[in-house]
């Protein structure tokens, strides 16, 4: 319990390492303070700063409420409309051949960046879908006799391909049982 970090605003001054405050140290500057110390008696006694030890006897040991982060730019973002536009035009070109030609309208990025963003531009590939709606076709049991009636699988028409190939050539079964 004593390694878990309480909240980044309260930072601890430790010989100039600028450490995260602990739970248990919050729990000690909460205790010294219902015994009646002051806050610059706190700090000399935990070597903390004072501003810390206010903000902690403040918030109490209630955890720090964060909002969610502004998006920061990046450096494909001005690009992301040109390749959008290619992949529209042309839905085959590949990532590395985008990212040569945004390289030649001046992005300073990686190739992973490209690819990232082709990611979420690009429709899921037909194949993909196909195997998608074919599990969902399967997952419901009105469809199993029709399955029945279609003929046995791959693995069922052709059980010598299902065996172990090290086990194939094995002579005896004391060997490789």
């Amino acid at each position: 319990m004593g390694g878990e970090s309480i909240t980044r605003s309260c930072s601890v001054q430790n010989e100039g390492a600028g450490s995260v405050i602990k739970v248990g140290e919050v729990i000690m500057i909460l205790d010294l303070h219902r015994q009646g110390l002051t806050v610059s008696a706190i700090t000399r006694e935990l070597g903390i700063d004072r501003k810390t030890v206010r903000k902690c006897i403040a918030r109490g040991l209630e955890p720090p409420v964060y909002g969610p982060r502004k998006p920061r730019q990046r450096r494909i973002d001005p690009f992301v409309s040109y390749l959008r536009e290619r992949v529209t035009a042309y839905p085959r070109l590949t990532g590395r051949r985008l990212w040569r030609e945004l390289r030649e309208r001046g992005y300073e990025g990686g190739y992973t960046a490209v690819t990232d963003v082709l990611r979420e531009i690009r429709p899921a590939p037909l194949q993909a879908l196909k195997r998608h709606l074919w599990g969902e076709l399967l997952k419901h049991q009105q469809w199993t006799p029709l399955l029945k009636r279609l003929g046995p699988t791959r693995d069922e028409a052709h059980p010598e391909r299902n065996q172990d190939p090290l086990r194939q050539h094995c002579p005896s079964e004391a060997i490789c049982g």
